[in-house]
């Protein structure tokens, strides 16, 4: 399988999911909570360990001597970053895995809709 790294992938949950589920709550009085993940894209681990960068300036042991030639620090990413264009790729693939070891069951119209007895869950 060949990937696309000029595309960048974004796993968002269908409006008319939303909406249905909106509508189940107002329907049978459900609790509505809201989770925001703030760091989601600073935890999923890189699946393939050809993913490299050159330390950012002003990192102090990316700095480069004006006097000698001291080549760039490269390093192997282990982690997936924001700007990296996998990283939604990487986090859902990582959040996917744990909801299923959970017991929730994936819908198959909307990829980003869980069910489990109690809960449905749909990422945002």
């Amino acid at each position: 399988m060949k990937t696309d790294f000029s595309e960048t992938y974004a796993a968002v949950g269908k409006l008319t999911t939303f909406r249905y589920l909106i509508s189940l709550d107002g329907r049978c009085g459900w609790n509505i909570d809201h989770l925001d993940v703030l760091t989601a894209f600073l935890n999923p681990e890189v699946d393939d360990n050809n993913i490299y960068m050159v330390l950012p300036e002003g990192w102090p042991e990316g700095q480069e001597d004006t006097r000698t030639f001291t080549p760039p620090i490269i390093e192997r990413l282990s982690k997936a970053l924001y700007g990296l264009k996998r990283s939604p790729q990487l986090w859902h693939n990582a959040i996917n895995t744990f909801l299923l070891f959970l017991g929730f069951t994936q819908s198959q119209a909307d990829p980003n809709h869980y069910i489990r007895s109690g809960a449905i869950l749909i990422l945002l």
